[in-house]
């Protein structure tokens, strides 16, 4: 499966997309939501998942997640935030969001979490 991981911190996005391909997923990564967007619209039918930070410059991870949801509703996204004081949870999971977890979050519970995600498609 592919993974868009959408992050502004690029030693996170370094670290995830390593710890990611490791456990045999392709990675794609983008440093805002427009550089994830552009990427999804060019890569939509490989990719499986999308995770994103929320608090990004240019586009940030709520608007992201509408413009992915308006290109397709069934679009699987794992928030992983570092500050949920922004909007609960529950809003995210109102919009049909699979997870949201909270930095610094532990490898496992992520790989976990990815793969339950992926099998229940």
């Amino acid at each position: 499966g592919t993974i868009l991981i959408v992050d502004d911190e690029e030693i996170l996005r370094t670290m995830m997309t390593e710890i990611l391909e490791h456990a045999g997923y392709s990675v794609l990564s983008a440093a805002n939501g427009a550089e994830a967007l552009a990427l999804y619209r060019e890569h939509q039918q490989a990719i499986d998942l999308v995770i994103t930070d929320l608090l990004m410059p240019v586009m940030d991870g709520e608007e992201l997640i509408r413009e992915l949801k308006a290109l397709q509703p069934d679009v699987k996204i794992i928030i992983a935030t570092g500050s949920l004081d922004l909007a609960p949870a529950e809003k995210f999971l109102a919009m049909n969001v699979k997870k949201v977890i909270t930095k610094p979050f532990q490898i496992p519970e992520l790989l976990t979490t990815i793969r339950q995600i992926l099998s229940a498609s």
